[in-house]
């Protein structure tokens, strides 16, 4: 008589849930009743980052996280399918409720959202929240560009057509109403170090959010070294926050907003080549369109940035 074999039992909060064969972490918690915010299910987004305290996590479920992020026990549960049994602590869920405060639509397809959340989520600029309607509705995430002492977090949504969020959040939410936040998480931040460094910060579309927060935090942090914005999107109209940014180099001699327009001719892995040829000293952030943010990572690799100097935040679509 052969002898089943015994299947790895996640635990979280007083539950021990039995997995079944072949399936992942978020699809063990999604079967049992718990709404997990998730997007790309590939392991890409982060969405439903997840975190550990025992057990063994395999290394698929860690690809694309931190050192810093695998030592503290966050994996990803989308692409996680554990030999042994597993147990999550509850921060992994936390969920809090937040206020729209101000709506400001910035461009044809864009809108800028100020949130108070109820409760501090101790967000860096650069980071990600995971906005939901309401519990166990469709959760995306958005990058955050408030800066250090900011009373709200300023997020930048762009209507995707056919999304399950953000045409909801771009055409439908109104100031005064709620929404539920999960997060923060994402490692594109601004980190203590050398002052005097040069930053790069090049960004497609709304990921000019992330990467606004990282400036930001780095002016707050006292970063005197020069600071170079790239801006790249496929039109004129695609450049929004214009304003926003002229201010900014106003007040900061030493941070410069270069713009391209790809309609308009723009090429920005021609216009990096061409300015970074030496990228050895470089701190350089990217985000936007995964494509080009993978590509541009490459690039300056090859052209001598240190790959841990290299944050990069690819905008994976559901």
């Amino acid at each position: 008589m052969s002898l089943g074999v015994s299947m790895p039992v996640v635990r979280v909060r007083d539950a021990q849930l039995a997995m079944v064969s072949g399936e992942t972490v978020l699809e063990c918690l999604e079967r049992n009743g718990y709404a997990i915010p998730s997007s790309c299910r590939a392991g890409t987004c982060r969405t439903c980052l997840a975190r550990a305290t025992l057990g063994e996590v395999p290394a698929a479920a860690h690809v694309g996280l931190r050192p810093a992020e695998i030592e503290a026990g966050y994996f990803l549960p989308c692409v996680c399918r554990p030999r042994g049994d597993i147990t999550l602590v509850d921060e992994a869920f936390p969920v809090v409720q937040a206020c729209v405060l101000r709506k400001q639509l910035v461009g044809a397809d864009v809108a800028l959202l100020h949130l108070r959340p109820d409760a501090d989520l101790h967000v860096i600029g650069g980071q990600c929240v995971h906005v939901q309607r309401d519990p166990g509705a469709p959760s995306r995430p958005y990058s955050v560009a408030s800066g250090p002492g900011d009373s709200t977090l300023e997020l930048h949504v762009r209507r995707v057509v056919g999304g399950s969020v953000s045409p909801w959040l771009v055409d439908q939410l109104e100031v005064g109403e709620s929404v539920l936040l999960r997060g923060p998480s994402g490692t594109c931040v601004y980190t203590d170090g050398d002052l005097a460094a040069p930053l790069v910060l090049i960004a497609t579309s709304t990921g000019l959010a992330p990467l606004l927060g990282v400036i930001r935090r780095a002016l707050h942090r006292g970063h005197h070294g020069p600071i170079r914005l790239h801006h790249g999107a496929a039109t004129r109209s695609g450049l929004y926050l214009q304003p926003v940014l002229q201010t900014l180099e106003r007040a900061h001699d030493n941070v410069r907003v270069l713009n391209s327009v790809r309609d308009e001719g723009g090429d920005l892995g021609s216009e990096i080549a061409r300015m970074y040829a030496d990228a050895s000293a470089l701190q350089c952030f990217l985000a936007g369109a995964p494509g080009l943010v993978h590509a541009l990572r490459r690039q300056l690799f090859l052209q001598g940035a240190a790959l841990s100097n290299i944050a990069a935040d690819a905008f994976a679509a559901a």
